[in-house]
Formats: C-alpha cells, structure tokens, sequence
C-alpha cells in the first residue's frame, strides 16, 4: 500500500468511525505495543469493478460491543455483546464503500461481498499488525488493524 492509498484509508476510517460510532480515532506513534490479548474478530470484504481488493478489521470484541452500544444508543450490558459481530460486519461494509469512493470516485461501478467473520488469536494480531498493508488505530482507547491489498 503507498503512502497515498494509506492517508485516504487513514481519513476513511476516522472519518466512519467518528461519525457512525461516535469514537475518537488516533494512530499511536509506533512506540507502544497493542495489547491483543482479548477475544478478537477478523472481517474481511472483498470488492471488485475496475479494480479488485480486499478490505479487513481486525478488532476485539469489546470494540465490536461498544461501537453495538453507540450506534443503537444502549447501554454495553444491555445485549450489545450478542450484536457485536453484526456491528463488525456493517462497519466494514461501511468502511469498504466509502474507501472505493475515495480511492477510485463514484464512477466505477463495484460490487462488495458479502463480509466474512472469523475470530483469531493474539500470535496472528502481532503477524498482522507487522504486515505493512495493515494500519494500526486506536479507537476509544482499544487497538484496531485495517487492512487494505489491492490488485489491479
């Protein structure tokens, strides 16, 4: 991913997440290591139209719960757990659509996948936030990886 794919995603990401979940995002600087010792879900979407790629959000659960309890406007304990890998599923739709519209405008046509779920362990969260088609972010507090590999 160049530099120029990277701040479009960077700006993407925030972007959702600030305005549909209500979270503050940042980028740590590098010198902390993400704690990854929580149970951890991994979406991917795939996208294909003049260009073809694959998007994921790797993400503890109770991120998916809290990003749950912001968009429905109910409290964390109140169920939002049950709803936290829908959550995942949408934000990653979300993310996904308006990420080909940044990187490409809204002239193409694309057509995005059905989201996939799997849950992951801590060891491939370290393989993955060491590849460098994946972007760390902080998000309320709680790390999260975004990744994007395109092919032409």
């Amino acid at each position: 991913m160049n530099n120029t794919t990277k701040d479009i995603v960077r700006k993407v990401v925030k972007d959702v997440l600030e305005r549909f979940a209500f979270m503050f995002v940042d980028e740590p600087d590098g010198s902390e290591k993400a704690d990854w010792s929580d149970d951890i879900l991994h979406a991917v979407i795939s996208f294909n139209g003049e260009f073809r790629g694959r998007l994921s959000i790797t993400a503890p659960v109770s991120f998916c719960t809290e990003v749950t309890a912001n968009v429905l406007g109910i409290d964390p304990e109140e169920n939002a757990g049950e709803m936290a890998c829908d959550a995942l599923r949408e934000l990653i739709n979300i993310i996904c659509g308006e990420l080909v519209v940044a990187l490409y405008g809204n002239k193409p046509i694309f057509n995005l996948s059905i989201p996939t779920l799997d849950r992951i362990d801590s060891d491939r969260c370290r393989t993955l936030s060491a590849d460098p088609n994946h972007l760390q972010f902080s998000a309320d507090g709680t790390p999260i990886l975004v990744g994007l590999s395109i092919t032409e």
